[in-house]
């Protein structure tokens, strides 16, 4: 069987036709005319603002967690030391809780922030 054999001349192969320019369609332009540019120097005053306040409230909610965080670990911190608590915790572990728990609320808040609000 000869390679001709197996594949169509070109020919047959797709015929796809060319794509056709789009028509001016009377009803677009005349609401685009119509519409004026008010509206996007008010919708990107309102994207804008909308941007920072997002940001601004997801700061927030990352800074309260972590203070959340930071008041359990040291509430953790505070009722091994106890005398009434059933549990006790080592003092390398208690170093090593308190230390982390600082390290973390630093850096998440510092990365948060950066990213954020970032310099110019």
């Amino acid at each position: 069987m000869a390679v001709e054999d197996k594949y169509p001349p070109e020919e047959h192969k797709f015929n796809i036709p060319a794509e056709e320019a789009p028509s001016d369609d009377a009803l677009a332009v005349r609401e685009d005319a119509d519409f004026g540019k008010e509206w996007l120097l008010k919708s990107g005053k309102l994207e804008w603002g909308l941007k920072y306040v997002f940001k601004i409230l997801l700061f927030a909610f990352v800074l309260g967690m972590n203070i959340w965080w930071s008041h359990r670990v040291l509430q953790l911190v505070w009722d091994s030391a106890g005398s009434k608590s059933g549990y006790r915790l080592s003092d390398s572990v208690l170093i090593a809780l308190v230390t982390t728990s600082l390290a973390n609320f630093i850096a998440l808040v510092a990365i948060v922030a950066k990213h954020l609000f970032p310099s110019k």
